[in-house]
């Protein structure tokens, strides 16, 4: 009896693992089939029946080539597999761009759920109403009149970098690093007035050491195949890390921001607005929508958190490559600082008003964008059938805006590698579609905080172009193949400039 009850059990687990198989197959049988049938109507580069097109489709200068290759030749748009699973349509012409940039379709969830521990529910997770009823009470925050009190921030955060570069060993630095903590001292003091001291301390403090690791953190996951599983990840140290950097973050700014509700609480609304500038975390605790309701200290955390994340890195990398085109092409860096001199009168700091008319140098920063797009790709899911350059594809459609092909794609643009800010002359882009250029994305979902980035780039190159002139020294020119698409575009090996102090204008 035992022995027949032991045989029906083993009958059983045969069963049900058996049944698993089948159930495993089928679903990896289904899973290909909706994605061949979302890109049937596409052309696109030879898969390798398992591989698909992964050993092209690199993070790294290969990579970027790859997709330049496949923009001159498909034009508009082309299908890429990633392994026999998963396909993607990739946009990267003005037509089809917009097409999907122009509809308020979904961000693509693979990436994405990877911020949410760090991000909470921030307007960059955000979707359908949610999303819109943020963007509507954030949208005040970004404009001109609000983004104003913080140029005197731009400018003392320019000026410590000025002074570290003045100090530089024969006038030689490595732009994304300090750069980068630059940018991060600016949206700390515009988010919280934190004051951090991060470009000067050579031992970061806990806080300035898990903003920067989170970055490294998540890139570390996406460029790792095996950690793109939740029950993978969860099992590893590089999780345990992570979160410990998100616990540091949301530590100190609950902090932050439990101590200015009682400031603002203590203190009458004008008196404690006329000791400080606003910063970001005053906004918030001030929106309301429009049922009077006011934010939670959640809400408000994720917001702080996803400004901060958003304009710290994409700004870097902005401002580094406009640095480094300058640099590169010591003509258009002559007339931007002609420019300057002539808008500046007399040596006299550059005012707010003054920034703004500065049209070549605008040119000139548009026109690095244009060939070195901070984020080279962003990513939608399809959440109706949408017709792309005459074809249908359905509704789950994984869609690609390359941002980097498009903007270097032969058949938009004229000699696509050549530097020119003329491109961006008012009666040239009259010529061209809006969504030939799109740094911040464009549609519904154009980057809130474009206004901001473009400010802060604007005034720390005026303030170096005042004082410093750029070159590169020939062994540091950056080949297209060295360039890297981390989370934003970086060089392999740095991105090094020489400045050398401007005699004129010290």
């Amino acid at each position: 009896m035992e022995q027949t009850l032991s045989s029906i059990s083993l009958y059983v687990a045969f069963g049900l693992m058996g049944v698993g198989i089948v159930h495993f197959i089928i679903s990896l049988i289904a899973t290909r089939w909706r994605s061949a049938n979302q890109v049937k109507e596409f052309d696109g580069p030879a898969p390798h029946w398992l591989k698909g097109n992964v050993k092209d489709i690199t993070f790294d200068g290969r990579g970027l080539a790859f997709h330049l290759k496949c923009a001159s030749l498909f034009k508009t748009a082309y299908r890429v597999w990633f392994g026999p699973f998963r396909s993607a349509l990739i946009v990267c012409h003005p037509d089809t761009a917009g097409a999907v940039l122009i509809k308020n379709s979904p961000k693509e969830r693979f990436f994405y759920k990877f911020l949410f521990p760090f991000l909470g529910n921030g307007l960059g997770l955000q979707e359908g109403q949610q999303w819109e009823s943020t963007r509507k009470l954030l949208t005040p925050s970004f404009h001109f009149k609000i983004l104003q009190r913080y140029f005197p921030v731009f400018q003392e955060s320019t000026q410590i970098l000025m002074g570290k570069w003045s100090r530089a060993a024969n006038g030689k630095v490595e732009l994304f690093q300090d750069i980068s903590l630059m940018t991060l001292d600016s949206i700390l003091k515009c988010a919280f007035s934190y004051s951090s001291a991060c470009q000067t301390r050579k031992i970061q403090d806990e806080y300035i050491a898990a903003v920067n690791g989170i970055a490294r953190a998540l890139l570390d996951r996406l460029l790792n195949p095996l950690y793109h599983f939740e029950w993978i990840y969860k099992l590893t140290p590089a999780r345990r890390k992570f979160l410990q950097y998100c616990d540091v973050i949301h530590r100190e700014s609950n902090k932050v921001i439990s101590s200015r509700r009682e400031s603002r609480a203590k203190a009458s609304g004008n008196n404690f607005t006329k000791q400080r500038y606003l910063d970001f975390l005053d906004i918030l605790l001030e929106a309301k929508d429009e049922n009077g309701n006011g934010l939670s200290d959640e809400d408000i955390l994720a917001q702080v958190n996803t400004f901060m994340f958003a304009g710290h890195d994409t700004v870097a990398s902005a401002l580094c490559w406009a640095l480094y085109s300058l640099a590169s092409n010591v003509k258009h860096q002559r007339l931007c600082q002609q420019e300057i001199d002539e808008a500046i009168n007399n040596n006299q700091h550059m005012t707010w008003e003054g920034i703004a008319s500065l049209s070549y140098l605008d040119r000139c920063i548009k026109e690095s964008m244009r060939l070195y797009a901070p984020v080279p790709v962003i990513a939608r899911t399809l959440d109706e059938p949408y017709t792309i350059d005459g074809k249908l594809a359905p509704e789950g459609t994984f869609v690609l805006a390359n941002i980097y092909a498009l903007h270097r794609n032969p058949h938009v643009w004229e000699n696509p590698k050549e530097f020119n800010p003329d491109r961006f002359l008012p009666e040239k882009c009259k010529e061209r579609s809006m969504y030939s250029f799109i740094p911040f994305s464009l549609g519904p979902r154009i980057c809130i905080g474009k206004n901001f980035g473009m400010q802060e780039i604007k005034t720390s190159l005026v303030m170096i172009l005042q004082k410093f002139n750029l070159s590169v020294d020939p062994q540091d020119s950056i080949d297209d193949m060295d360039l890297f698409p981390e989370l934003v575009l970086r060089s392999k090996s740095g991105v090094h400039i020489r400045i050398t102090p401007r005699g004129s204008t010290l």
